[in-house]
């Protein structure tokens, strides 16, 4: 499963960057209590802040990530789903390469306006009956 646009992932990104870490470090007020020992409070509070930080270094990390997939141009709607569609795909790293992309005929499925599934297809062996050929 994928998002479906940049900006979808972009907008769960953000939401894991901050939205993840602050309901962590709020999650830390309800666990202290007055009659824990000092050196309780103190865990509590290193593991909490160390706990917050994950999702940040991973936010981070998938951040700096250059490449991706890219869908290039559509070949095939099903007929009786139009939320269905062999695809052609590339592979590729945008500036931080310089070699050719890859390419790959997949077939995706709209779940929602936001998530798709991919799935490997092989277009000889379609019924065309089931899928319309799209002129671009």
């Amino acid at each position: 499963m994928e998002f479906a646009t940049a900006n979808d992932e972009y907008v769960f990104d953000t939401i894991a960057f901050w939205g993840l870490p602050i309901s962590i470090l709020f999650s830390l007020t309800g666990t202290l209590r007055r009659t824990n020992s000092m050196g309780a409070i103190i865990a509590k509070i290193v593991l909490t802040v160390f706990v917050a930080l994950i999702p940040v270094f991973v936010a981070f990390a998938t951040a700096l990530d250059l490449c991706g997939w890219t869908t290039d141009k559509s070949l095939f709607v099903m007929k009786n789903d139009s939320a269905t569609k062999i695809v052609l795909r590339d592979f590729g790293c945008g500036a931080v390469d310089s070699t050719s992309p890859d390419y790959v005929v997949v077939k995706v499925k709209y779940l929602t306006s936001h998530f798709i599934w991919i799935s490997n297809i092989d277009t000889t062996k379609i019924d065309r009956s089931v899928w319309h050929r799209i002129e671009n």
